[in-house]
């Protein structure tokens, strides 16, 4: 490691890290729980009876079957047929014309059974596998630098909008409150280190987790309690405030969007504004802060249409002073769990004092009864001389030697407990000492493992198992142990000491898959026979081939031959470098649905182009696949090599990638791993922008599906659900603007009404980082080619609507030529 990685890595390692242990939740989240999506129009539509209808086939299926088996009886067995044919009719007549039915019908009905069946064994066999596992295997773990700077660039755009709203919402907007240490550690620990627990974190990743605790705390501080007065009245204010317009006007729409700013950024508005102020401006309000017409009169619709911005400072010794420090509430969980073992070992420690008090009394009582021996017979004449039997003074001293008596009873006794305590004692120390070695070993082939990264994820995993199941274990010892303790002190184990439940968040992947629906094989067949099949068709008409890289089919048109062009020629030239004279090709990536047909619109338009183009198929983001594996997801290196082999397989070295919804994952790993293979970039409704808000995964993990739209049998698809909650590494999807090449153009288009995305969020990251954004309508050749990155928002749609709207589809391509030609002519550099 070089110094400057010394440095960095010093500026975030705490003296004294502690480890944690994270506890499974008492209770389960279930589908059933889960709230519908936002303008749900439910079950009682033309979409929802049909899929209802559907998924009644099997019950119906398993109706004929009963049917069937109950002819196969009457025919055995005539007295029951007699039976059902007096007191059941009816059934009897249904019964008959079971008889009737032909053997396919039959076969056909024990087919769905059977596939009912094996359907939700699957969905059973993938509840079973392990998340951590399937984490693991989906990208592999990032190291310390490169985590680093991922929360650097999360903290920036979350420390410049409201750290608080972005912490509840992933906490399902629990009070901030409410929400721990314990809770924020748990949380970090499972988005930043790929889906781990506390326990399975090296030492260095811990003060790595411990720092991103204390800028969480500071980004609080500020956003909570201000900036200290007297740190404002000397500042530099371009360093840590951006100005921008809070509010934009669109025609047609019910309301204003508008950033959430408050008191505290109105009192640094005021400070950057009017800087003679200084802190006597004091706090406004949003109706202070109006604006005025051009009459002198103020809008109720609008406020002021100027804010402030912070903006971020990575080195801690230059940043802005809170007025108070906000840190977060501290819980039992926040303790590792050995407070009552200690004290059995404490006791252990003292025992050998306890042990000579009771040899000495050991040898007391031999003494006792020697000297009884010896002098009984001139004890008993001299009391008799001394003292009246049965007198007032013999009967007190009687009195005295019973309480005596009495007391050093009592004392034995007590010390006679001491080898059943000591027994206690050894027995928790043993067990807990072969625990902790067993576990720091365990940490030490963890931390050698993560350090290698050459040791496959199940055998990684399994070690981390191991380390969970060493603290559960010192956990259960702790538990015994305060049971022991409680019990001797006569108290009750639950009137005291009760840990709460840690709160819950949105862990996808620790949670079941939620939302899943099972549908008939004749359902499926038929969809995959109007999906795939008709897809084949249309697109071997229009000259497709259909092609095979690695595991991943693709469709290949090689384009038209403009005038001046040789067909089949290579984009580079002999030196192997990029020749501007020659077309460069299209590559679209799908997102999640049921395939490329969904976007035969668009693909025609940019057969217009005379491009060649590619098409490659993701299966499992592509619904009715029942035989796709959860092992055929590729990794983000493993998709960057099927795009760059697919392309080198004809010749091209470069293409324009253009990517919807999911499919814009891929276009994300090809700017992180391959930037050198992408000459421009389009995105459609991409979720890879403001990834780390938690509106993707609350719209699609935790909420229920609409029933009343067409979208539902995708959204409840098995491979689907399983790629989303087990196989999505959002720390290699998330995409920031300083991952895209500097010097390639870049267009992305946001649907304004889309629920998947946090429209306002990705909008005005986009702007802060120079995006030229304008309305669909608005847009022009001259918005195309307008600096390095332009943002189109397509108003009035959802996600994925342009597909349906032809005029939509032929802007999405003209803007695809336009960047074509840009990357051609090498423009595009910021």
């Amino acid at each position: 490691m070089s110094s400057q990685q010394n440095k960095s890595h010093n500026a975030y390692r705490s003296n004294a890290p502690r480890h944690y242990f994270t506890r499974k939740f008492s209770t389960k989240i279930y589908s059933g729980d889960l709230p519908l999506e936002k303008n749900a129009s439910g079950l009682y539509t033309p979409a929802g009876i049909f899929f209802l209808s559907m998924r009644l086939l099997v019950p119906m299926a398993y109706l004929y079957i009963a049917l069937m088996v109950a002819r196969d009886i009457s025919r055995a067995w005539p007295a029951f047929h007699d039976f059902i044919q007096t007191y059941l009719p009816r059934l009897n007549n249904v019964i008959e014309r079971v008889q009737r039915s032909s053997k396919f019908v039959e076969v056909w009905v024990v087919i769905e059974a059977l596939f009912y069946i094996l359907q939700h064994w699957h969905i059973q066999y993938l509840q079973y596998k392990d998340p951590l596992e399937a984490s693991l295997t989906a990208a592999p773990i990032l190291t310390l630098e490169k985590r680093r700077e991922l929360f650097n660039r999360v903290i920036e755009h979350v420390y410049s909008h409201d750290p608080v709203d972005f912490l509840r919402g992933w906490f399902f907007d629990e009070p901030l409150e409410n929400i721990t240490r314990y809770d924020v550690y748990d949380y970090l620990t499972w988005s930043m280190f790929e889906g781990r627990n506390q326990e399975h974190l090296t030492r260095d990743e811990i003060d790595q987790l411990h720092w991103m605790v204390r800028e969480l705390e500071y980004c609080f501080s500020i956003h909570l309690y201000g900036v200290d007065e007297n740190a404002m009245e000397n500042i530099e204010k371009e360093r840590y405030f951006v100005r921008y317009k809070r509010v934009q006007k669109h025609e047609g729409r019910t309301g204003t969007r508008m950033r959430r700013v408050d008191s505290v950024n109105f009192k640094m508005l005021d400070l950057f504004e009017n800087p003679s102020t200084g802190n006597n401006s004091g706090h406004s309000t949003d109706s202070e802060h109006s604006d005025s017409n051009s009459d002198g009169k103020t809008s109720d619709d609008e406020s002021r249409d100027v804010g402030v911005e912070l903006k971020w400072e990575i080195d801690p010794s230059k940043r802005l002073k809170p007025s108070r420090k906000y840190k977060f509430l501290d819980t039992m969980h926040d303790e590792s769990p050995s407070f009552f073992t200690n004290l059995y070992e404490n006791y252990k420690k003292r025992h050998s004092q306890i042990q000579k008090l009771e040899n000495f009394a050991s040898r007391l009582r031999k003494a006792e009864e020697n000297a009884k021996g010896a002098a009984s017979s001139l004890a008993e004449n001299a009391y008799s001389k001394l003292v009246n039997r049965g007198s007032d003074f013999d009967k007190r001293l009687n009195a005295m030697s019973d309480a005596m008596q009495n007391q050093l009873h009592e004392a034995w006794n007590s010390v006679s407990k001491v080898k059943e305590r000591l027994e206690t004692a050894q027995f928790i120390t043993s067990h807990k000492r072969a625990l902790h070695m067993q576990l720091n070993g365990y940490r030490m082939l963890l931390e050698k493992a993560i350090n290698s990264n050459s040791v496959p994820p199940k055998q990684m995993v399994d070690l981390m198992h191991k380390i969970t199941q060493c603290n559960e274990n010192i956990d259960a010892i702790e538990n015994s142990a305060s049971t022991a303790f409680l019990q001797s002190m006569g108290l009750d184990m639950n009137q005291l000491l009760q840990r709460r439940d840690p709160n819950r968040y949105a862990k996808y992947t620790g949670d079941p898959l939620l939302g899943l629906a099972v549908y008939p094989l004749m359902f499926q067949l038929a969809i995959l026979g109007l999906t795939d099949g008709l897809l084949r068709v249309l697109l071997r008409s229009r000259g497709f081939e259909r092609l095979h890289i690695g595991s991943t089919v693709y469709y290949y048109h090689p384009g038209f031959a403009q005038e001046g062009d040789e067909e089949g020629v290579d984009i580079a030239d002999d030196d192997g470098e990029n020749n501007s004279n020659h077309i460069i090709p299209i590559v679209f990536c799908h997102g999640i649905g049921v395939g490329l047909i969904y976007y035969m619109s668009l693909i025609d338009e940019l057969l217009k182009l005379g491009h060649p183009l590619f098409l490659p198929e993701i299966p499992y983001v592509t619904g009715f696949r029942p035989w796709i594996s959860r092992q055929s997801i590729l990794t983000p290196h493993a998709a960057v090599a099927t795009l760059t082999a697919m392309l080198a397989s004809h010749g091209y070295l470069k293409a324009t990638f253009i990517g919807h919804s999911y499919g814009t994952s891929w276009l994300s790993y090809m700017c992180k791993y391959s930037p050198d293979s992408i000459a421009a970039v389009q995105f459609l409704d991409p979720i890879v922008f403001c990834l780390h808000i938690p509106c993707l995964t609350k719209s699609f993990v935790y909420s229920q599906s609409d029933p009343g739209s067409i979208s539902y049998f995708v959204r409840t698809d098995v491979i689907i659900n399983w790629t989303i909650q087990r196989s999505f590494p959002w720390s290699r999807i998330v995409l920031f603007v300083e991952d895209i090449p500097s010097n390639i153009p870049c267009s992305i288009y946001i649907s304004e009404n889309d629920i998947l995305i946090p429209v306002d969020a990705v909008t005005g990251y986009l702007k802060s980082k120079r995006a030229n954004i304008k309305n669909l309508d608005d847009v022009d050749a001259e918005h195309f080619s307008s600096g390095p990155m332009n943002v189109t928002i397509i108003r009035g749609q959802q996600h994925g609507d342009f597909a349906s709207c032809p005029k939509t589809c032929s802007i999405l391509a003209e803007n695809a030529r336009v960047l074509a030609e840009q990357a051609m002519c090498g423009k595009g550099d910021l």
